[in-house]
Formats: C-alpha cells, sequence, structure tokens
C-alpha cells in the first residue's frame, strides 16, 4: 500500500507542470513531508526536506537548461532515509545520485 501511495506522490510531483502551473508543488520541502506522512513520520520528512531544500536552493529552469529532478531525489531519498532510520545525510547520499541519473535519461530522452 505504501508504495502505491508513494506513486501517487510522484505523480503528483510530476504534475505540477500539468496541472498546477508554477505552485512549487515539486520542491523538496513538499515532497520530503508528503512522503513522510505516507510512511508515517511527518516530523522525520519535514525535517529531511527542509534540509534537502538548502541542497537545490538555488535550481531553477532558466532558459533551455534543465536542471536536477528534484521530484526523484526527495522521494527516493526520503524514503530510504525514513526505512533504514538514517537521517539527512542517508537522504542526500542517495538522492542526489538518482537525481542526476534521471536528468541524465531525461536529457537523452530530449536528443531522441
Amino acid at each position: 500500500m505504501q508504495t502505491f501511495l508513494i506513486f501517487l506522490v510522484a505523480i503528483f510531483g510530476y504534475a505540477e507542470y500539468f496541472l498546477f502551473g508554477r505552485a512549487q508543488t515539486y520542491r523538496p520541502i513538499v515532497m520530503c513531508a508528503v512522503t513522510g506522512l505516507v510512511l508515517g513520520d511527518l516530523s522525520q520528512g519535514v525535517i529531511i526536506g527542509a534540509q534537502m531544500e538548502l541542497a537545490f536552493i538555488g535550481v531553477q529552469e532558466i532558459g533551455l537548461s534543465t536542471p536536477q529532478d528534484m521530484v526523484s531525489a526527495s522521494i527516493i531519498g526520503t524514503s530510504i532515509a525514513i526505512q533504514s532510520g538514517g537521517n539527512f545525510s542517508t537522504a542526500i547520499t542517495f538522492g542526489l545520485p538518482v537525481s542526476m541519473l534521471v536528468l541524465l535519461v531525461q536529457n537523452l530522452v530530449y536528443i531522441y
């Protein structure tokens, strides 16, 4: 059930561009908190979200630049950190490489 709910959180995060305009719901502070709520530890989700927001504070789309994917980093990093009993460093350790991998895949899709 938690996997399905996290899938819905990911859809909510990626639907930002299609449904909400620029409401900033894809930012880590929101995604981590909702993921923490789904996993049953809202306080840890908010703490991880606030700290991960600092890591992504300057990430914005300007012109044709494609920034790192904050949604995947927030959801996967928070999920692994909460389920393993870790903290923010665990979330960043798993979240940032995933966000870069997703960015690489997105760029390859855009090229072809």
